[in-house]
């Protein structure tokens, strides 16, 4: 399980991320959108005055550090 962070507004091709990887979107990543579920960090949501869509998760540093803890692995993009 790999835990893909995105902090920025870049293309990425995470077609091929396994069944388990999850997404979260941080920093001027939150302007990003994928199919399927992801995360994003409220701070920085709020930060830049956005709502999360409807296959987001909203959370906080707290839930940050525990997606951390949940994967095997953490990239930054």
């Amino acid at each position: 399980m790999i835990l893909h962070v995105i902090n920025g507004k870049t293309a990425l091709d995470l077609s091929r991320r396994g069944a388990n990887d999850s997404i979260l979107f941080i920093e001027d990543g939150v302007y990003c959108q994928v199919e399927g579920p992801s995360y994003v960090l409220q701070a920085d949501l709020e930060a830049r005055g956005l709502t999360a869509t409807s296959n987001q998760s909203v959370v906080d540093y707290d839930g940050f550090v525990g997606l951390c803890c949940q994967h095997a692995k953490v990239i930054s993009w």
